[in-house]
């Protein structure tokens, strides 16, 4: 049996039931989810532990994803020993801790790309995990 399964809030045992998804599989897409803030992409998928992109091509069509619905980080008011996030690496991360301890403040994602160049596939991933308030 197949379910339709909303990524942003399924669990585990709803997710098992989708094809290819098995319970290791399941807790690897939850331990992940709950690492980002949950997916706003199915194809987010791909990056989680034994997941491959045939298999969330075969997934598109079971699974749903809110863009709107993940969890935000609220640069600004945030703690910059505990900033973390998967996909706030290496310069971007540096950056913006740096930043936070010198009191300054981000009014948007365009100050932060101003600031360290802009890669897609680095930080622009992270701009949908971020606000500023």
């Amino acid at each position: 049996p197949c379910a339709r399964a909303s990524n942003s809030l399924s669990p585990a045992r709803t997710l098992r039931k989708l094809p290819g998804i098995g319970e290791k599989r399941a807790m690897n897409i939850v331990k992940y989810r709950t690492s980002l803030g949950g997916f706003y992409t199915v194809e987010q998928l791909a990056e989680v532990y034994s997941i491959d992109a045939e298999l969330v091509e075969r997934l598109k069509k079971y699974i749903v994803c809110d863009g709107n619905s993940v969890a935000k980080i609220d640069i600004n008011n945030t703690i910059p020993y505990k900033l973390w996030h998967p996909y706030l690496k290496g310069e971007l991360l540096k950056t913006i801790k740096q930043r936070i301890k010198n009191g300054k403040r981000y009014k948007s994602f365009d100050e932060i790309k101003a600031e360290i160049g802009y890669d897609e596939n680095l930080n622009g991933r992270a701009e949908k995990y971020l606000e500023f308030k």
